[in-house]
């Protein structure tokens, strides 16, 4: 997955199949989000939209990140305080599958909930969700307009301002 601290990324995914993600789920979703990804990834932008999502976030630092680790273990201390330079191979993967599961906890709590209500059993979201690593400030840019102008360009409403889920 390769998420890295202080960085900006573009992440979305889809439903698998032809199925609509948020039937009325839109709150429901964004709860989980602020739930399981807060801690690690600062929102910049988004929207849902029936049947997929699109998420600018930028990644926590390396101090935000290990306070974030210890409290979903309830240690006291993370051992290892030097910056992710100086980590090494092993703890860079630590922080990267920490990163990744909270995501992959976010997307498997929605689906639970989503099944349960809609008497399903499949997977939901198509598996290993896209992410593009925002790479300059043009890049920042086309991403940011690109999300806020979706659904008018998909045709849900006539202005972006009327779109409540972005």
């Amino acid at each position: 997955m390769n998420l890295t601290p202080s960085k900006y990324y573009h992440i979305y995914n889809h439903a698998n199949g032809f199925e609509d993600l948020f039937y009325e789920g839109y709150y429901f979703f964004s709860e989980k989000y602020q739930f399981y990804c807060s801690p690690i990834a600062e929102m910049l932008a988004y929207y849902l939209i029936t049947n997929h999502f699109h998420l600018l976030i930028k990644i926590e630092s390396e101090k935000e990140l290990r306070k974030a680790k210890k409290n979903a273990q309830g240690l006291t201390e993370i051992k290892a305080k030097p910056t992710l330079e100086h980590f090494g191979e092993k703890n860079v993967e630590i922080f990267d599958i920490f990163i990744s599961n909270c995501f992959s906890n976010l997307f498997n709590s929605y689906t639970k909930s989503f099944n349960k209500v809609y008497n399903r059993r499949d997977r939901f979201f198509v598996p290993n969700y896209k992410q593009k690593k925002i790479s300059s400030d043009e890049y920042f840019k086309q991403v940011f307009v690109y999300i806020h102008n979706n659904p008018l360009k998909q045709g849900f409403v006539k202005k972006t301002d009327d779109w409540n889920f972005s």
